[in-house]
């Protein structure tokens, strides 16, 4: 008695065992830099870095992907096949964060949409801001209940984080007026 197999079925059999051969190829590659990392430590939680066209604080590096936190509070998880394939840039901070985040209330007279725009120029007319780097102005719902502004940017100077947030309420304030 003799068995056959079905075409059918040696050529799904061939198409899951490559789909499998290909996806363990990536976790093994991915474990293996890991391993290397282990040894050779080019970056460690906490440092600023830029990796191609990706920049933030790193977050957790793990066994297949790192965790950054750009300046703006966004998170990215990079695999660590393509954080071995671009080169690394180390970045110099004075202090451990550029990042400044803010929240405006909606002052009582005034529309989400005018108040957003009153929050994006302020923060454009502010001299601390960080031009090269992204920023984010939107409406958002305070604990209290009521709707606000929440601003996310980069500072230029990180000691003059303080001035960098005061200035913001400050023209925020004269432009709700």
């Amino acid at each position: 008695m003799s068995h056959q197999i079905s075409p059918w079925v040696l050529g799904a059999a061939i198409t899951v065992l490559v789909v499998i051969c290909v996806a363990g190829c990536q976790i093994l590659r991915n474990t293996f830099i890991r391993l290397i990392w282990l040894v050779q430590k080019p970056f460690k939680s906490g440092d600023l870095v830029e990796v191609g066209e990706i920049s933030g604080k790193i977050v957790q590096i793990g066994w297949q992907g790192v965790s950054l936190e750009s300046e703006v509070g966004d998170y990215v998880l990079i695999s660590n096949c393509q954080v071995w394939k671009k080169p690394i840039k180390r970045k110099q901070s004075s202090s451990g964060s550029h990042g400044v985040e803010i929240r405006l209330p909606l002052f009582e007279e005034s529309d989400g949409a005018t108040a957003r725009l009153a929050a994006i120029e302020a923060l454009l007319l502010s001299p601390y801001l960080a031009l090269d780097r992204p920023y984010y102005v939107g409406l958002e719902f305070m604990p209290s209940g009521k709707v606000g502004v929440r601003v996310r940017a980069a500072v230029f100077d990180a000691s003059q984080k303080d001035l960098f947030e005061s200035s913001i309420i400050e023209n925020y304030q004269l432009l709700m007026r």
